[in-house]
């Protein structure tokens, strides 16, 4: 996913907002955040609610608006993509799949790092 945030997107952040916001008011209660949670199966307690709300409340006035709502929704999204990436990565240098880099695999990466910091520093030369 790129950084630019679409119109299309932009709704379905609204519609998601919306499942939150259940009076409809145009903030998100703690007791909204509560049931929303209870309804997919989690029980968070009191102060787990206090604390997810201090996370995403940025103006501090005990409600989630939907600014606040975007912002920690590609928060999250841009993690979520950090993560495929790395586990991308991973995937391509792990040779055998078992899900570590051992001493081989590893040599291969700084090797292969190696091979591009030379070319880099050869197409400095050239250029200088």
């Amino acid at each position: 996913m790129g950084d630019e945030l679409t119109d299309k997107k932009i709704l379905e952040m609204q519609e998601c907002f919306s499942l939150f916001d259940r009076d409809g008011d145009g903030t998100i209660t703690t007791h909204e955040l509560a049931a929303v949670l209870r309804s997919i199966g989690k029980n968070p307690t009191e102060a787990k609610l206090q604390e997810m709300m201090a996370n995403v409340d940025a103006d501090h006035n005990g409600t989630i608006d939907f600014p606040e709502f975007l912002t920690i929704m590609l928060r999250g999204q841009k993690e979520r993509d950090s993560q495929a990436e790395i586990k991308e990565m991973m995937a391509s240098v792990d040779a055998d799949h078992n899900g570590t880099i051992d001493f081989p695999e590893f040599l291969t990466i700084m090797l292969r790092g190696q091979k591009e910091r030379d070319s880099q520093a050869e197409i400095k030369e050239m250029m200088a």
